[in-house]
């Protein structure tokens, strides 16, 4: 692991290139935005099922989702992972399938207003 500082695009999109997966150990997530920037680049997701992320990662089909605080879990699935490239591979075609599928702005705002106009 390094840490880089402030990467712009194309440094942040290089190293989603040169990644196996993005891990996240939250406890609490609301959404999972680095989550979600990750799928969008192709990379399985390694994370806790906190929050908004088991929402997010589809478990055994776009990442891999480990109980909140279990670290031995989550060390396993990012292990697995980095063993496996085909199946990491494979995860990261879904998750950014699904992550362009469901959550770029042309399908999310439509949904988004649908819910201000109930409430409104």
């Amino acid at each position: 692991m390094c840490f880089t500082g402030w990467l712009d695009a194309a440094g942040l999109s290089a190293r989603y290139q040169q990644a196996v997966a993005l891990v996240v150990s939250s406890r609490d997530e609301t959404f999972g935005l680095a989550a979600l920037e990750a799928m969008l680049h192709g990379l399985p997701v390694v994370a806790t099922a906190a929050g908004g992320l088991p929402e997010l990662i589809a478990h055994g089909e776009t990442g891999l989702l480990s109980p909140p605080g279990d670290v031995a879990a989550l060390v396993d699935h990012a292990a697995a992972l980095a063993a496996d490239p085909t199946l990491a591979q494979r995860f990261g075609r879904a998750a950014a399938t699904t992550a362009r599928r469901q959550h770029l702005w042309d399908t999310a705002l439509p949904r988004l207003l649908a819910v201000y106009d109930e409430i409104g």
